[in-house]
């Protein structure tokens, strides 16, 4: 993969950037962008239970010693939104749900 960076010559400066450093995106090109499709998204528990699962069936989070400062935190739930207004209406719309897992330090309890 390559990545176009403005210089001020004419001619853009490729640079190789390694595809681990990029979160993975897929997407089904026909609903991609299409304001009128409607999603049927899991509710926010259902999406903590999914990467909790998925998490843990391919080993995907840290697992640190008791000992250390360092914790995984409580998942957090986020989201893209897309708003339209049509009629002087508004209507917001959920266009994914995102799962995080925040990572926690600091001093080790004695």
């Amino acid at each position: 993969m390559t990545a176009r960076s403005p210089s001020s010559s004419s001619r853009p400066t490729e640079r190789w950037i390694p595809w681990r450093h990029f979160p993975c995106f897929a997407a089904d090109e026909s609903r991609l962008w299409n304001p009128q499709a409607r999603l049927s998204l899991p509710s926010d528990e259902e999406a903590v239970e999914q990467a909790i699962k998925i998490a843990r069936e391919h080993r995907l989070l840290p697992e640190f010693r008791q000992d250390e400062p360092f914790r995984v935190g409580r998942p957090t739930v986020g989201g893209t939104k897309l708003a339209l207004q049509t009629s002087g209406r508004r209507e917001d719309h959920a266009l994914d749900v995102q799962v995080n897992f925040p990572s926690r330090s600091g001093t080790s309890r004695s």
